[in-house]
């Protein structure tokens, strides 16, 4: 996503992974406009910087309910007027819908996947849509697939 970017725009790439940093690295060789930050998250958004936009791809269903939270509020708190963040991750549409995607890996004989999505915290979307909301963010939802989501969240950002 970060080659879509205008090569004039300043961008900070952050993960808390030295491998996922290194292979950034490589894939961003030679653009000058791209500062390489390990960090975590909710580390980085300390610095109280204010940003024209923010772009999350699966990163955050690593954070817990509470720490998501705290995340969309300091992205609120570090976004500009009139601007924008989003976030492309994983999730279910709502409690109940992960309630029968694991009914069906238990009866389809897949239950050990279970444990694997467990071990993550995927978004509930439906709470977190009003999560954000209440925050002030305008939310919009788009689902990519069963389990892939995106959230594109204005601060004063009307949409027409």
């Amino acid at each position: 996503m970060t080659l879509m970017i205008n090569e004039h725009t300043a961008v900070d790439a952050v993960d808390i992974s030295v491998e996922m940093i290194r292979l950034a690295k490589q894939k961003l060789a030679g653009r000058q406009n791209v500062r390489f930050i390990q960090d975590d998250l909710l580390g980085f958004f300390e610095t109280g910087a204010a940003a024209d936009a923010v772009v999350s791809t699966y990163a955050v269903h690593h954070l817990t309910e509470s720490e998501k939270e705290l995340l969309c509020r300091k992205i609120y708190g570090c976004l500009k007027p009139g601007e924008l963040a989003v976030i492309g991750d994983l999730g279910f549409e709502s409690a109940a819908v992960k309630t029968e995607y694991y009914d069906e890996l238990e009866k389809s004989g897949r239950g050990d996947l279970i444990k694997d999505i467990e071990d993550e915290f995927f978004w509930d979307v439906e709470s977190a849509v009003s999560m954000m909301a209440d925050i002030g963010f305008s939310v919009e939802v788009k689902k990519f697939s069963e389990l892939s989501w995106g959230f594109h969240l204005g601060k004063g950002y009307n949409k027409q």
